[in-house]
């Protein structure tokens, strides 16, 4: 695939059976490399949540011939930088370097994820950042008020765990854990190879195969990631904050999934009810009211259906107002669905914003790899606006009455609780309320 000005887009096997995907592009001289593992925070085993993580911090921390501080100042000195993040699904390795050290880099990466040192030292570092980490954490509220959310909306299922882990697993972690972790899913067949920028086929191809071929050969362990259920009724989970004027609130059920023929038009329907700042749940509570600064809404697409959501942060004084409004919308939306001019708009304002989602050839790296990871077209960013425009409003209706259900809620909410427990145990149709200590949420 060739989109002239020195970019090509390519597909290739390595020696060693590794998908790599190239995006060249010579606008600026600088090369983007993708190590993607298929499994993420998911594959934790039960009762090691964070495992993923830890050991993903870890291989940062060095190899068996280099400390972490050595890494780092490796890193920089190449003219680079290197990020690690972990989802539920994947584990990502990305960084980016000035072109002429490149083959320098790469060998870096391949380095650390073949040959990582797993010091005891810095797994107790790693430990102590990790308990700072979720320390900080309670002091979010935001961050209690979503991860109250996701543990009751996915109670017993993998999505509920957090890529971070709890407190008392993390502390059970060992050396040999990481090791066996390592030893699982750090293996050729667990691998994508990213690169883009400004090199071609015939560097790519060498630097695979001269630096990137170091993982031993094994499949990945495959997911086994159940399909995702809906909690029935209208739960509340209220995380005890003493003092609190200031409230957060969370509100959703189950939405789709990233294999939905329905997809493009739920995204539609949900950009047009609280996707963009002139959208409908923004204009009643932020607009006319002033009850939330903010108020959005936000749809999720994994492997299995994900949580759709409302998100506000109003005052105590006017939270059950904000709720009971915010029920209101949602039974509306459901009902009646959305209006062909704001389904045009919602089209519209899509389709200009995913312009910015593929305008570098990282980024349309990360929309291959994405395509990739989940087995759909790799050209897949580029039909995206043709999806868009091809999605009718009946589409956009049905899609929601088929995805949403109104009546099955998980509602999370941060504040002081004696304030506000018993005015919205009071909200429509609500089953039950599980007051939750702040401290214990990350526990």
């Amino acid at each position: 695939m060739n989109s002239g000005n020195g970019r090509s887009a390519m597909r290739f096997m390595s020696e060693g059976g590794v998908v790599v995907l190239l995006e060249e592009s010579h606008d600026v001289p600088l090369v983007d490399v993708c190590l993607i593992l298929r499994t993420g925070a998911t594959s934790d085993p039960l009762q090691k949540s964070g495992l993923t993580r830890m050991l993903a911090r870890m291989v940062r921390m060095g190899t068996r011939r280099r400390q972490g501080k050595e890494i780092e100042s490796m890193i920089s000195g190449l003219g680079g930088r290197l990020s690690i993040e972990v989802s539920p699904s994947t584990v990502a390795l990305q960084g980016t370097v000035i072109q002429k050290n490149v083959e320098a880099f790469v060998g870096l990466l391949g380095d650390l994820i073949s040959r990582p040192a797993l010091r005891t030292t810095d797994l107790g570092y790693i430990k102590r950042e990790t308990e700072s980490d979720l320390v900080a954490a309670r002091e979010n509220d935001e961050l209690l008020a979503a991860r109250a959310f996701r543990s009751t909306l996915f109670s017993g299922h993998p999505y509920a765990r957090s890529a971070v882990g709890c407190s008392q697993e993390i502390r059970r972690l060992s050396r040999k854990d990481l090791q066996n972790h390592h030893a699982s899913h750090y293996v050729s067949g667990n691998l994508i190879i990213g690169l883009g920028g400004a090199l071609d086929r015939g560097e790519a191809e060498r630097l695979v195969s001269e630096k990137l071929s170091v993982l031993p050969n094994g499949v990945g362990p495959q997911s086994t990631v159940p399909k995702t259920k809906s909690r029935s009724g209208r739960r509340i989970v209220l995380v005890d904050k003493p003092g609190r004027t200031q409230t957060q609130m969370q509100i959703g059920t189950l939405g789709g999934s990233i294999f939905d023929e329905d997809r493009f038009a739920l995204a539609i329907a949900n950009t047009a009810f609280g996707g963009m700042f002139s959208s409908r749940l923004t204009e009643e509570v932020r607009g006319k009211r002033g009850w939330s600064y903010g108020a959005s809404s936000a749809l999720q697409l994994g492997r299995r259906r994900d949580a759709w959501s409302m998100w506000t942060h109003p005052s105590s004084e006017d939270l059950v107002a904000c709720a009971r409004l915010q029920l209101e919308l949602l039974e509306s939306w459901v009902e009646r669905g959305i209006k062909r001019s704001e389904m045009q708009f919602a089209k519209n304002f899509l389709i200009n914003s995913h312009c910015f989602d593929v305008d570098t050839a990282d980024k349309r790296l990360g929309a291959r790899i994405d395509a990739e990871l989940l087995e759909l077209p790799g050209d897949a960013h580029l039909q995206y606006a043709k999806r868009i425009r091809s999605v009718r409003l009946a589409d956009c209706n049905e899609a929601v009455q088929r995805r949403i259900d109104p009546n099955n809620l998980v509602i999370a909410v941060v504040a002081s609780a004696p304030q506000v427990i018993d005015s919205l145990a009071k909200l429509p149709n609500v089953r039950s309320v599980e007051v939750v200590p702040s401290e214990s949420v990350f526990e």
